[in-house]
């Protein structure tokens, strides 16, 4: 045979030599087990093979072999790495009176594992080349499947993992409870919710639901009390497994009153964001949620640097808020605080606690040098000056601070102090403007550094313009010049 090779366009790319081996004329197909999704049956279930042979001529040895192999995926045997299950055996053993025009069929049983099944016919010629026909499948299933993982759902339901007590509000609502099988073999095929053992104040229909996974909604009200049920899956074959018993508690105790990490109790002073970090609080039922409900709280600063008489009103809706969160989004001249309520997994809600004041003062300190300017230079002969500059806060947390520092560097060209390094000259100093900066030395260059701090830890940093000191002898020869 030849194999020809066309582009899309049809434009021949090139021709291919197919060749073909044919070993004998004869053809063998099963009608028992045929192909198509395997029938799964129990271990000592009679199994007939049976299968026709066709063509000319005929082959010199007819053998059939047994071969087994674990599913990897329940209910089926495609993709599997098969394996011989006892040795190959001659046909005439199996079936004394088969033939080629009447068939041949055996019956098997006795399977000694769990697993999926096929049977192999080889046909050899004189010359010992062979073909292969493989059966259909059948599934070996003689296990009951394990208890199935069972998971609860809905409004006022929590339940921590898989398989874990499932925990209910007070009150009324439903649950879905869903139950997830596994069977290595044929399969689960229903899972049974069995009958609650404390049934008043449930609303349940205990039995079977086809299909894996299945689910049941189960209902309650305010009469309901702590209850159990068992949970079971059933395989394709009928075998029923052992029950997962499934918890039911019912949590009608609000948790206690929270506690506030941050903001402390009192005022504090933030310029940026605010972390607020809550505490627990005591729960004796389902436990205390991960998220807890938060409201923030804002109003106009009264008195310059406090939070004392500030009337507080809602700012924004009330939220699920976690362990740790950042706040953002704030106002100066606002003071602010949080109302945390106590929140249960299922929804109970206790204890409510006001956390401390932030005074928030998102607007930096401000500050000018009236002498010497910021951005200028002057020579002066001087070895003291008046140094003056202006300074406010607008931003309400008030208690303003400053710290002024004295730098030099020595000078290099007349009246040249640009790209120099400058070093501290003198203790800080923290009087009200102005102030007399004395001790000045002819041949530096000098300026000086304004650090403003409000209570919100706020920087604001000013530099002066530049001053060269100069002997009264030179700037004199400069003037003249």
């Amino acid at each position: 045979f030849e194999l020809t090779v066309r582009a899309t366009d049809g434009e021949l790319i090139r021709n291919e030599p197919l060749p073909i081996v044919i070993t004998g004329g004869a053809l063998t197909a099963f009608t028992s087990p045929v192909a198509g999704p395997p029938d799964v049956i129990s271990p000592d279930a009679d199994v007939t093979v049976a299968w026709d042979e066709s063509g000319s001529p005929a082959p010199d040895a007819r053998t059939i072999q047994r071969q087994h192999a674990m599913p990897t995926e329940a209910g089926t045997c495609a993709g599997l790495a098969w394996a011989a299950d006892g040795p190959a055996r001659p046909v005439s053993e199996v079936d004394p009176g088969g033939t080629p025009g009447s068939g041949w069929s055996f019956t098997e049983s006795a399977f000694a594992a769990d697993g999926c099944y096929r049977w192999v016919v080889a046909l050899t010629d004189a010359a010992g080349r062979e073909g292969r026909w493989n059966s259909g499948t059948v599934i070996v299933d003689s296990t009951a499947p394990p208890p199935p993982d069972v998971v609860a759902t809905g409004d006022g339901v929590w339940q921590g993992d898989v398989n874990e007590v499932v925990w209910v509000r007070q009150g009324s609502g439903t649950l879905r409870l869903a139950g997830t099988g596994t069977d290595a073999s044929g399969g689960v095929a229903s899972t049974r919710f069995g009958p609650l053992d404390v049934p008043g104040g449930w609303a349940h229909d205990p039995g079977a639901v086809l299909g894996d996974p299945s689910a049941v909604d189960i209902g309650w009200d305010a009469s309901a009390s702590d209850t159990t049920l068992g949970v079971m899956s059933t395989d394709v074959q009928g075998l029923e497994g052992a029950a997962r018993t499934v918890s039911l508690r019912v949590d009608g105790t609000p948790p206690g009153k929270p506690s506030w990490s941050s903001p402390p109790s009192g005022t504090s002073y933030e310029y940026e964001s605010i972390e607020l970090l809550w505490g627990g609080a005591p729960d004796v039922g389902s436990g205390l949620a991960s998220e807890q409900l938060v409201q923030r709280q804002r109003g106009p600063v009264v008195t310059k640097g406090s939070c004392a008489g500030v009337s507080y009103q809602d700012d924004g809706p009330q939220r699920l808020v976690g362990r740790h969160q950042e706040e953002t989004g704030l106002s100066s001249n606002k003071c602010y605080r949080w109302k945390l309520t106590a929140r249960d997994r299922v929804g109970n809600v206790g204890g409510i606690t006001t956390s401390g004041a932030v005074l928030f003062d998102g607007i930096a300190p401000v500050g000018a040098f009236e002498f010497p300017p910021s951005g200028t230079h002057a020579s002066r002969t001087k070895t003291s000056l008046l140094i003056r500059w202006t300074q406010g806060d607008t931003g309400g947390s008030g208690g303003l601070l400053r710290a002024v520092e004295r730098e030099r560097t020595k000078r290099i060209a007349p009246d040249d102090c640009d790209g120099l390094r400058w070093k501290l000259d003198g203790p800080t100093i923290t009087d009200p403007s102005p102030i007399r900066s004395s001790g000045l030395k002819s041949g530096y260059c000098y300026r000086w550094r304004l650090v403003l701090t409000d209570r919100a830890a706020s920087v604001t940093t000013v530099i002066s313009g530049t001053i060269a000191v100069m002997p009264p002898a030179a700037l004199s020869v400069r003037r003249a010049l």
